[in-house]
């Protein structure tokens, strides 16, 4: 059974993460309103999703995803890019949530 995708918003940043580790790298992250973060995953992660959310660094994007906290590290899943774009007006998107 899987989880039903919930709505974030926030601001996407990316963020060098697991130092001194092999799965060291600069991974995006979403940045909340109260300061938490959370690591975005797209399904089926490639070089053209890297590419798509490069574009979006520093941006406030809204997120349709799944939370998740695989081995401690809390993630959003999301399964295609299409579930991440750019918030023209942050205040009007409704939010499972209500972070902003």
């Amino acid at each position: 059974m899987s989880l039903p995708q919930t709505n974030w918003q926030g601001t996407l940043v990316w963020v060098l993460l697991f130092k001194g580790s092999k799965s060291e790298g600069e991974y995006p992250l979403l940045t909340l309103v109260d300061g938490s973060r959370l690591r975005l995953y797209v399904r089926g992660e490639s070089s053209e999703v890297s590419a798509y959310l490069r574009t979006l660094d520093q941006k406030h994007v809204h997120v349709k995803g799944v939370w998740d906290d695989l081995r401690g590290h809390p993630r959003l899943v999301v399964n295609t890019t299409e579930d991440v774009t750019l918030c023209s007006d942050p205040y009007t998107q409704d939010l499972d949530h209500g972070l902003l």
